[in-house]
């Protein structure tokens, strides 16, 4: 990769909204909406390894873990597994994958995001391996806005879906959260100019205009859900 590319051109960017789902019943759906060779699913810490492990399996699926507590051994006998081509799904923490070869990989999930960027990288360019393609696959959060932009910034091409009746669908769902988010920050910024500082400047005049500012917008915000359901109750009618 050049140092302008964040990602070669090979590697489709799906992004999908987590939402207040429960992941592990949301990443149960997404497996069943493709028919994969070899998925590696990514988690942050080696605790949420096994427990991904241990949900797909109960779900019957053919898994296999790579964490940092398994003993050379087992790492070797599960790299064996996956080489032999006895399980379609790998999952893995960034410290436990670090160096290993792993081919065929076609679809990489980020269970949760990397906290570097960096690693977004590494992980993705686990798939899409000489001149094949492949799909990265991402949960988000709404507190991964700035995560995401950053990678935009940087030139990445994300495409956003979610699923729907088994399918994975495109969605303009985070393009209504960065204009719900910016509509309420124009008006927080509005409120700091239009709300008068006292004439006479008393102690703890700050607090009481900032609980001004606040309670101002707390009502904005509230006519804004109110609108939105008013719209909804309009679509149902």
């Amino acid at each position: 990769l050049s140092e302008k590319k964040i990602s070669k051109e090979s590697i489709e960017h799906i992004f999908i909204p987590a939402k207040n789902k429960n992941k592990f019943e949301l990443l149960y759906t997404l497996l069943n909406t493709f028919t994969p060779y070899l998925v590696l699913i990514f988690a942050n810490t080696k605790e949420r390894v096994t427990e991904i492990a241990s949900f797909l399996a109960s779900r019957g699926l053919q898994v296999v873990k790579l964490s940092g507590d398994l003993e050379a051994r087992e790492r070797k006998q599960v790299l064996k597994r996956i080489k032999d081509g006895k399980v379609q799904y790998v999952i893995a923490s960034d410290l436990a994958a670090r160096g290993m070869d792993i081919e065929g990989v076609s679809h990489v999930i980020n269970f949760e995001l990397p906290k570097d960027i960096e690693f977004y990288t590494h992980r993705t360019g686990r798939t899409a391996r000489f001149d094949a393609t492949g799909k990265s696959i991402s949960f988000y959060e709404f507190s991964d806005d700035t995560y995401l932009h950053k990678l935009e910034a940087k030139g990445l091409h994300c495409v956003y879906m979610a699923i729907k009746d088994g399918n994975l669908v495109p969605t303009k769902e985070r393009n209504k959260i960065i204009r719900k988010a910016s509509a309420v920050k124009k008006m927080e910024e509005q409120l700091h100019y239009s709300t008068p500082m006292p004439k006479k400047v008393k102690p703890g005049y700050k607090k009481k205009r900032k609980e001004e500012i606040e309670r101002k917008l707390k009502k904005f915000k509230r006519k804004r859900i109110e609108e939105i359901y008013r719209k909804k109750n309009k679509k149902n009618d």
